[in-house]
């Protein structure tokens, strides 16, 4: 079978180096050639980029990420290559799409699309929103989830002088970045170290700016806690940054995967999460509306990273496995 990964590449007209969902359509290419399956990778800026790709190679199988292409150019091309399946997969959870409403227009409408176009289907790269779809809409979904291809890393732990943490991605009330600040404040006066505690800039999304403006405002003037914002940046750039860390925070309300922890762990980062990230080992989660519950659980962590990470790479390794065999059953 030919697999075509196709995301949208707003970054061509945004001016940003990457996005989550190109680099999620390459780490599940990787995945997948390490398994003998044939995956193309296609940045698609519209639906004429679309097409000119599927008429360049001979294509069983187009995932299309997330909705973002018109009812009518997804009818017109499943309707003019009837001999390829085309799957819309739903990058995202329920509780993410209340700030995208015109994503669940689309939604709604592929799936009334379906009748007519019998090789089109939606699907979801989680089983939570998969199972939502299929009871709510009577469909049949499948579940392509991300798949995170990396090689276990080797570091040595020495003794904490200095805590660094980490809390990165676009900033939106979803991710819950307020309480994650919060969180890092209380690890340092629990620690009594100085923390660095690192945010990414440059994609503020959805009230964003207000949140960011609510971090400065609550990490000003504090003494040994420094905030530090780094720019949007190419994906290993970012990850250089990662491995940095000494923790991640990452107290999303809503995930579907979640890339920073697996970031994290393929360069032995820890992370501290909420049960939203349900791939994530149990030690990891603690509940997301309280700093400093969430603060004495990252302290633990802290004391034992080389343990902690371990505890990731099994837990993102079983992720892997599960998730391949849920492709399987659409390859």
């Amino acid at each position: 079978m030919n697999l075509g990964l196709i995301y949208k590449n707003f970054a061509a007209w945004q001016g940003i180096s990457h996005i989550g969902l190109g680099v999620a359509a390459q780490l599940n290419s990787d995945y997948l050639i390490a398994k003998g399956h044939m995956v193309d990778v296609i940045a698609a800026r519209n639906n004429i980029d679309v097409v000119d790709a599927i008429r360049k190679s001979a294509y069983d199988l187009i995932v299309i990420s997330a909705p973002w292409l018109k009812p009518l150019d997804v009818h017109t091309m499943t309707q003019a290559f009837p001999k390829i399946r085309f799957i819309i997969n739903c990058h995202s959870n329920v509780g993410f799409l209340q700030a995208d409403p015109g994503g669940i227009t689309l939604l709604r409408t592929y799936i009334a699309m379906m009748k007519e176009n019998p090789n089109l289907m939606v699907g979801a790269n989680s089983l939570k929103f998969g199972r939502f779809m299929e009871i709510v809409w009577g469909i049949k979904v499948p579940v392509l989830p991300n798949m995170y291809s990396f090689t276990p890393p080797e570091r040595v732990y020495g003794p904490l002088t200095k805590i660094k943490i980490g809390t990165f991605g676009a900033i939106r009330p979803q991710k819950n970045d307020l309480t994650a600040a919060a969180t890092a404040l209380v690890i340092q006066r629990f620690t009594r170290l100085p923390v660095e505690f690192s945010v990414s800039t440059g994609r503020e999304d959805g009230g964003g700016n207000v949140i960011l403006s609510a971090i400065r405002q609550l990490s000003q003037n504090i003494p040994e806690f420094h905030l530090l914002e780094h720019n949007w940046a190419h994906w290993t750039t970012f990850k250089q940054v990662v491995a940095e860390q000494d923790m991640l925070i990452q107290l999303s309300y809503t995930e579907s995967f979640n890339l920073v922890t697996a970031d994290g762990i393929s360069v032995g980062v820890p992370s501290l999460v909420t049960d939203a990230i349900h791939w994530a080992p149990p030690f990891w989660k603690v509940e997301g509306d309280d700093a400093v519950k969430a603060a004495a659980r990252a302290c633990e962590m802290l004391e034992n990273r080389h343990h902690m990470v371990k505890q990731g790479i099994g837990a993102l390794q079983e992720h892997n496995r599960n998730a391949y065999a849920l492709w399987k059953e659409w390859l």
